[in-house]
């Protein structure tokens, strides 16, 4: 099951890196370097939890 859960929120975050290539430079200019990484990061932290 662990094994499941760590290939899923990898997938998940070569989702959210790749999406992230594609938004536009204005968004990155209205968001904080912290707070792009601090949502990324707990949201698929959190997703990672549950599933374990």
């Amino acid at each position: 099951m662990v094994k499941l859960a760590y290939k899923t929120t990898n997938l998940i975050r070569k989702d959210l890196f790749d999406r992230m290539q594609t938004l536009p430079l204005r968004y990155f200019d209205s968001k904080t370097h912290g707070e792009i990484m601090s949502r990324f990061t707990n949201d698929v932290d959190n997703v990672q939890m549950m599933l374990e």
